[in-house]
């Protein structure tokens, strides 16, 4: 174990740095990490903050024969997730307040009408592929084989804390900038 462990190791540093691919991969995941934890908690509250102000009902609708969903009308939304169970009115009313208190925060999506917190959230998503696509083939794994976000999650997680391990032991830069 300890003989393949450093072979994988000799393949994945080559000159004193990270092979280029795993570089890039690992420098993009930890910015978008960083990003997606920095507009989390603002995102959560705003969330919050809509459901309170706007006091949401859900919406009778017609659901097909086949669906277990039959949601009465009135009844409180509690959750920002659940907002599709509204009225189309309501939800877009909700949607553009919370994108206005998002930007009113700092969070912001130039020239696009998407939510801060999604792009954000996208992006790590995407991150989290590109590292794992990576790693490939010294894993053996690819984003392809990690269907269940838990296990991706976890996998993404014991690259990264590889990765940073052995960026720190070995003296590897992770800026980016540098």
């Amino acid at each position: 174990m300890q003989h393949t462990l450093q072979k994988t190791v000799s393949t994945i540093i080559i000159n004193g740095s990270f092979e280029p691919t795993i570089l890039s991969a690992i420098q993009c995941h930890l910015f978008f990490e960083m990003q997606l934890n920095e507009i989390t908690e603002t995102y959560n509250e705003v969330c919050i903050a809509a459901i309170k102000h706007f006091k949401p009902v859900t919406e009778g609708r017609m659901f097909t024969p086949t669906s277990r969903r039959n949601q009465a009308s009135g009844n409180p939304i509690t959750k920002y997730d659940d907002l599709y169970l509204a009225s189309e009115e309501t939800t877009s009313q909700i949607y553009i307040w919370h994108k206005e208190q998002m930007a009113l925060k700092g969070f912001i999506t130039p020239g696009s009408t998407n939510c801060a917190y999604l792009v954000a959230h996208s992006s790590y998503i995407d991150s989290c592929h590109i590292l794992i696509n990576a790693m490939h083939k010294h894993l053996g794994v690819t984003e392809r084989l990690v269907y269940k976000v838990e296990k991706r999650d976890a996998l993404v997680k014991l690259i990264t804390k590889f990765l940073v391990t052995l960026a720190s032991e070995n003296n590897i830069s992770l800026n980016p900038l540098k």
